[in-house]
């Protein structure tokens, strides 16, 4: 049988439990379907989104909801959806009210579905439950919920500088420490494999740099400033980027 793991909101409208087959995220609005959805009947949903459902993820409900569709994925359960009769949140695609996980104590223990889990660096310490996770060249972001309530689900963000085009040094001819040009918080360089930050308390001249595969040699005579990279972790990815596996 299926035994109810988490109610959201009640309504007097009729449910429609199945497991997800669809998730989409446009606009900052979650899009989805499940395996046993009928199609809409308001006439607000346009013909090519009657089989979806939406809700938004500008509400702590909305982010809630997400959370449990993500759960529903990775530990292979079925939702139930509650209509809001509705197209308030997307105007083509019918808006639900809540949704409820629902766990199918059926299967073994030995089931051969996971969760996934947002990890450290190390890939072994787990951090929490994976939501999703956004990136570019300057940044990459992780959202999860761990054990500890809150309102909300968490989120861990690194500063990304894969490269510098220019590189400075605190001895001519490119060589001795690596300095940074301007004082900066914490970020993953890709050069020293590791968290740092500019030692704010040491300035120092910087007495030669590298701009592409060139050395200008000697450019003590520009007084330019530079700090002293200071290699750190990160307060909740440790030694490198978080990772994500199947737990």
């Amino acid at each position: 049988m299926r035994q109810l793991i988490l109610l959201t909101a009640l309504t007097s409208t009729a449910a429609h439990a199945g497991m997800v087959n669809q998730v989409e995220v446009k606009n900052n609005t979650v899009l989805f379907s499940t395996e046993s959805m009928t199609d809409s009947t308001l006439s607000c949903a346009s013909n090519i989104n009657k089989k979806l459902r939406g809700f938004s993820l500008n509400t702590h409900d909305g982010r809630a909801m997400y959370s449990l569709i993500v759960a529903a994925l990775s530990k292979n359960y079925a939702v139930d959806v509650q209509s809001a009769l509705d197209c308030a949140d997307t105007q083509d695609v019918e808006r639900i009210q809540s949704l409820r996980l629902l766990a199918d104590t059926s299967q073994s223990n030995n089931s051969s579905s996971h969760s996934i889990g947002v990890y450290k660096h190390d890939g072994v310490t787990r951090i929490g439950t994976y939501i999703s996770h956004s990136g570019n060249s300057r940044g990459r972001s992780w959202q999860y919920f761990d054990k500890i309530a809150s309102d909300g689900y968490k989120s861990a963000s690194i500063s990304l500088v894969t490269s510098y085009r220019e590189q400075y040094f605190s001895s001519t001819n490119c060589t001795g420490e690596s300095l940074l040009l301007y004082q900066s918080d914490l970020f993953y360089s890709g050069w020293e494999k590791s968290f740092v930050k500019s030692d704010t308390s040491r300035p120092t001249l910087i007495a030669s740099k590298k701009d592409g595969d060139y050395c200008y040699r000697d450019i003590i005579s520009q007084n330019l400033t530079g700090y002293f990279l200071v290699k750190t972790t990160h307060p909740v990815c440790g030694t490198g980027p978080c990772k994500i596996r199947e737990d």
